[in-house]
């Protein structure tokens, strides 16, 4: 059983370098989906190492998280360009559209479980997705890390016009395509 100390102090790293962390890890990875599993991935390796290392290991909680997310982006990077050589990890469907072969949750899975917000939020994310990786950046921390303007700019060291532009752009064309609370005079 693991003490009730241990996990008071991984709560209280986590609530201090969780935002420092994601903001680190969006600015640096190479796709934007990828961001919610490499997050994980250094939590749980930091909390695991609290576990077998105790308390007194770590000195500095910000710079040992920062050592394991540095650590956690280089795995994560380097396997997948390694794996990439040796097996295909993505495929085209009918379409042409370029899909993962691992992604086991198809179109044929469970269609009763997903429901329509999920299904417009996927489409949604598919026009990010074809936009360059900043826009990408940028709407990932706009919307999922709730981080300002004035933030997102200091973080992915542009101008805020050149933030602003790329966002409000894109969510005018998002807003063109579906028809939703968009005035096309805007």
């Amino acid at each position: 059983m693991v003490d009730q100390t241990i996990t008071t102090f991984f709560n209280k790293i986590y609530d201090e370098t969780y935002r420092k962390t994601l903001l680190y890890v969006t600015s640096k990875c190479g796709n934007t989906d990828d961001i919610s599993d490499i997050m994980q991935e250094i939590y749980i390796e930091v909390y695991s190492v609290i576990v077998k290392k105790n308390i007194d290991y770590v000195k500095n909680e910000e710079a040992f998280v920062m050592q394991i997310t540095k650590s956690k982006l280089y795995k994560h990077y380097s396997f997948g360009q390694k794996v990439k050589h040796i097996i295909p990890l993505f495929s085209q469907n009918d379409k042409g559209e370029e899909i993962n072969i691992l992604d086991f949750e198809t179109e044929d899975y469970s269609v009763e479980n997903q429901t329509i917000n999920n299904d417009l939020s996927n489409e949604i994310w598919s026009v990010v997705k074809s936009k360059s990786k900043e826009v990408q950046k940028i709407f990932y921390l706009f919307y999922m890390g709730g981080l300002t303007i004035p933030e997102i700019t200091k973080e992915l060291s542009c101008s805020e016009s050149n933030v602003k532009n790329k966002l409000y752009r894109t969510v005018k064309e998002i807003r063109t395509i579906y028809k939703k609370g968009g005035d096309s005079n805007e």
